[in-house]
């Protein structure tokens, strides 16, 4: 055993002598020359995000827009020029924005509507959608109803008023290779968690592509039960008020 062991003691020396490093030859090496001094403050990089949206928006102009933007678009145009669900609401037989806005029916339907129970009319017939503080959504009707209109915002919580009118709309996703498209009608119901009025009832319709979106028969409806709540709660306030002046009254009679 104990020989056994010496001659391992003495491979692993020998080993380690073998494999010893040359400590004077390292020493030797020249040291390069540094170009760059070690103690120096670090280099600051700056962004410049005015130039880099510049260079984008230069791209975008000369129609080649950068890699990330061109799968963005890929992304959302894969549906260009396929068929979108028709609107519910007839079609003018003069396909044209102006068409749109000067058919008479559209009018009818909007000053013919009858006022749902609890809500009071803001407006009607306007040629434009909400645009009020608190939107709460949207629905597609199948005919132009204010009863199913408002029903479905009594559903909602916080909802307190809709806005129900016709949208001319186009038939096809457009984008590049068809900016243009024949005409569908949306009837739609917009629901809101505050008032609406003909003062925040200013969308008048867009440009998609080549398409002109226009609004029409545009009727508001506010929700009657907060505002009769209100006017109840005031009354008893004034109620309350006028009770506690009179007996003031009173008092002050007797001791004068």
């Amino acid at each position: 055993m104990r020989t056994t062991t010496i001659t391992s003691l003495c491979a692993v020396l020998s080993l380690a002598t073998a494999q010893q490093l040359n400590i004077n030859a390292a020493l030797n090496e020249p040291v390069p020359n540094l170009s760059i001094d070690p103690l120096a403050a670090p280099p600051t990089i700056t962004y410049d995000a005015a130039s880099a949206a510049s260079s984008i928006a230069a791209a975008a102009a000369a129609g080649e827009p950068p890699a990330i933007l061109k799968r963005l678009v890929a992304r959302q145009t894969n549906d260009t020029c396929t068929p979108r669900a028709k609107g519910a609401g007839p079609v003018p037989s003069t396909d044209t924005s102006q068409g749109f806005l000067s058919y008479a029916p559209f009018a009818d339907y909007a000053k013919n509507a009858t006022t749902p129970t609890n809500y009071t009319a803001a407006f009607t017939n306007l040629h434009a959608s909400t645009t009020a503080k608190t939107y709460l959504g949207v629905a597609e009707l199948d005919s132009y109803d204010a009863g199913n209109c408002t029903s479905q915002c009594d559903k909602q919580s916080g909802c307190t008023a809709v806005n129900l009118f016709f949208e001319r709309t186009p038939t096809l996703n457009l984008g590049q290779g068809c900016t243009d498209a024949p005409s569908s009608t949306t009837i739609k119901c917009t629901f809101w968690g505050d008032a609406v009025t003909a003062q925040n009832t200013v969308n008048s319709g867009f440009t998609d592509n080549g398409f002109v979106v226009v609004i029409a028969g545009s009727n508001g409806y506010n929700k009657g039960a907060a505002v009769q709540d209100a006017k109840k709660s005031e009354g008893g306030r004034l109620e309350v008020t006028a009770v506690v002046l009179g007996v003031v009254g009173v008092v002050m009679a007797v001791v004068l």
